[in-house]
C-alpha cells in the first residue's frame, strides 16, 4: 500500500511539474545546453526552437550510424526517429542538441558535430543523452539510489528541474554501455564536449540544467557505482 501511494505521489508531482513549465520552446539562454522541447498541446507535438532552422549536410549520415546502434541498444528502432541538424539564425556557434520525445525528433546543432566527431563516444554521449530523454527515472526514484554521501549532497543541491537532466545523463550512459562502450569512454566523452570551444555555455549552470562539470562529476559517480539503478 506505500509503494503504491509513494508511486501516485511521484506522478502527481511529476504532473505539477510539468504544468509549471511554459508552453513555449525555450531560447537558447533559457536552455543552455542540450535538452528536452516542450510540447505544443495544439501541434500534438513539438516546434524546433525559432532560433534555429534546419540544414542539409552529410554529416547527418555520421549521426544516423551512431544512433543506430544506441537506439537499438536502448530498445528502439532506429527507423522510427528523425535524425536531423541545425544552425542558429543569428550565426552564433554552440554545440547543442534538442529533442521531441513525444514526436520521435533529434536535433543536432551543427557546430555540435563539427567539434565532436573527432571523438565519436562524445558525439554518441550527445545523442544518446537526447534519447534518454523519452525513458526517464523521476528524480524522486533518483533520491533512493545508494548514492555516496558528497554525491547525494551535489545532487540534493540541484533543483527538481535539473535533476531530470542527470537522470537524462545516467540513462544515456546505460544505453552507451549497452552499445558496448566503457566506462572511461563515457566519462572521457562527458569531459571532451566541455572542452570545445563551443560549451561554453555549458559550464555555467542554468534553471533547467546543472554546471557542465558537476553532470561530469555526478555521471562518473553514477558509472563508478558499477550497477544500474534504472527500472527496467
Amino acid at each position: 500500500m506505500r509503494a503504491l501511494i509513494f508511486h501516485h505521489l511521484i506522478k502527481v508531482a511529476s504532473v505539477l511539474f510539468l504544468l509549471t513549465v511554459a508552453d513555449h520552446p525555450p531560447s537558447i539562454k533559457q536552455l543552455a545546453g542540450y535538452g528536452e522541447l516542450h510540447t505544443e498541446e495544439s501541434y500534438g507535438g513539438c516546434a524546433l526552437d525559432p532560433e534555429y532552422e534546419l540544414v542539409h549536410h552529410t554529416a547527418r549520415r555520421h549521426l544516423l550510424y551512431l544512433f543506430e546502434d544506441i537506439a537499438e541498444a536502448a530498445g528502439q528502432a532506429p527507423d522510427t526517429y528523425s535524425v536531423e541538424l541545425i544552425r542558429n539564425r543569428g550565426g552564433e556557434s554552440y554545440i547543442n542538441a534538442m529533442t521531441c520525445s513525444s514526436s520521435r525528433l533529434i536535433w543536432v546543432s551543427v557546430k555540435a558535430w563539427e567539434e565532436l566527431h573527432d571523438y565519436e563516444p562524445a558525439l554518441a554521449l550527445l545523442i544518446a543523452h537526447e534519447l534518454a530523454h523519452g525513458d526517464l527515472r523521476s528524480p524522486f526514484l533518483l533520491r533512493t539510489d545508494p548514492m555516496q554521501e558528497t554525491e547525494r549532497h551535489l545532487f540534493q543541491s540541484l533543483t527538481y528541474r535539473q535533476q531530470w537532466e542527470v537522470s537524462a545523463d545516467q540513462r544515456a550512459a546505460e544505453f552507451m554501455l549497452k552499445a558496448g562502450y566503457q566506462p572511461a569512454q563515457i566519462r572521457a566523452a562527458a569531459r571532451y564536449i566541455l572542452q570545445q570551444e563551443g560549451a561554453t555555455h555549458l559550464i555555467p549552470a542554468s534553471f533547467s540544467h546543472p554546471s557542465g562539470w558537476d553532470r561530469v562529476a555526478l555521471l562518473g559517480y553514477y558509472l563508478q557505482r558499477g550497477e544500474s539503478v534504472f527500472a527496467k
